[in-house]
């Protein structure tokens, strides 16, 4: 099947790795065609995608299944392909490494390949942290060199926006804030205009300085920023532009909504610019921790801003990738919630060691599943190597196990 460069054993499965040598000759894939994602480990065949801005691609796997290493064999690939890439919820700074030189290690392409033609490459990256969540570091530790702390500005957001910020803990609370900033458009927002709202809007001095508190919390932790602003979206011409969000577990059950704000803020950003032709595309999306970020039942903004970008981004050049260890705590057809985003993927990919309630409600969103053939499934997931993925294609309703390709990029996790 393969002309250049040597081959290299599998571990202990049955087909054969590509691993190119210095001399290999073949011709680079066209990665605007098509990026070679694995290969089949019944056959050896190289598979590929075409992706289109259509797609929506799941990446389902509990921890350990290599998940992060997966989403880099894509992202290094449509790279090479012209994409632009806005990675929304980098939860464990995963993409810090994107660009140490030389790209993927020769351990890394040992175990897992190329295609052939292809070679190591570094991707250059821009990550970018909400301050309050670089704050959290301790002082003690160096920051990490590669972030970039920022703020939103109040031009970022929309009243609506600053209202789900300040999370009022009472029914008062969230009349009061209705009604100061009835009326009120974004370009008016300031802490002054606010603080000045609270007093002219309310006679409760307990109601005014619970707002006002939130205000300050707000302002003092620098979510919004009366005069520093950066834009991570000015980056996507050059760089993979990365939300990096360690830390923000400090903010699981207090203050979540702060770090929803920074996703949500970066995807709708993301959707008006291409709409209104000021971001050029096509631009792939990367939703880490999609259970956390896109809960089912949730009324959270990043859920929102998800599913809509899911929705509407077909038409704006937006593929997405979402990926989580719950799928079944995203929105599905088995659960209330009236969006559906595991019905939306364009294909499936499924870890063996996903949780059966996980794996049997990604495959009730394509025409494969049977409850009657149940036991071949579980034989199936049972059976597959680990770090391999069952690979579902819901338009042409068929599968395979595929063992994914080394990510052109280093992958230090």
């Amino acid at each position: 099947m393969y002309r250049y460069g040597k081959f290299a054993k599998a571990g202990d499965q049955t087909h054969q790795r590509y691993v190119p040598d210095e001399k290999d000759l073949a011709p680079p894939p066209d990665y605007e065609k098509a990026i070679p994602i694995g290969t089949d480990i019944n056959t050896g065949e190289l598979v590929s995608l075409s992706i289109s801005n259509k797609d929506r691609i799941g990446i389902f796997g509990n921890t350990g299944s290599g998940k992060t290493r997966f989403i880099k064999v894509f992202v290094s690939r449509l790279w090479k392909g012209g994409y632009k890439i806005l990675h929304c919820s980098d939860v464990k700074n995963d993409f810090q490494d994107l660009d140490n030189r030389p790209g993927a290690s020769k351990k890394i392409i040992e175990q897992s390949g190329f295609a052939p033609g292809e070679k190591r490459q570094p991707i250059p990256k821009e990550m970018f942290m909400p301050r309050f969540l670089y704050h959290e570091y301790p002082e003690h530790r160096s920051k990490p060199s590669y972030l970039t702390p920022y703020a939103l500005g109040f031009r970022d957001v929309s009243t609506e926006d600053f209202r789900y910020l300040l999370n009022p803990s009472s029914t008062a609370q969230e009349n009061l804030i209705t009604n100061m900033m009835s009326g009120l458009k974004a370009e008016q927002l300031s802490y002054q205009t606010l603080y000045e709202l609270v007093h002219d809007t309310s006679n409760n001095q307990q109601l005014s300085q619970a707002v006002e508190s939130s205000i300050e919390a707000v302002q003092n932790q620098s979510i919004i920023n009366d005069t520093y602003r950066k834009d991570p979206l000015e980056y996507l011409d050059d760089n993979v532009v990365v939300l990096a969000l360690e830390n923000w577990e400090r903010y699981k059950y207090s203050g979540k909504e702060r770090v929803e704000m920074f996703i949500a803020n970066v995807m709708r950003r993301a959707r008006e610019q291409l709409r209104d032709g000021d971001l050029e595309g096509p631009l792939l999306m990367v939703i880490d921790e999609a259970h956390v970020f896109v809960k089912n039942g949730a009324d959270s903004i990043s859920k929102q801003e998800a599913v809509d970008t899911t929705v509407l981004g077909r038409g704006y050049g937006i593929p997405m990738i979402y990926s989580t260890q719950k799928p079944s705590q995203i929105p599905n057809s088995d659960d209330k919630d009236t969006d559906n985003i595991v019905g939306e993927m364009s294909y499936l990919f499924l870890a063996p060691n996903l949780d059966e309630d996980d794996w049997k409600t990604a495959l009730r969103a394509t025409n494969l599943y049977n409850p009657n053939r149940l036991q071949k499934w579980r034989d199936l997931f049972q059976s597959m190597p680990e770090f391999s993925w069952l690979m579902v294609d819901k338009a042409a309703s068929t599968y395979r196990v595929i063992d994914p390709l080394a990510p052109l990029c280093a992958h230090t996790g």
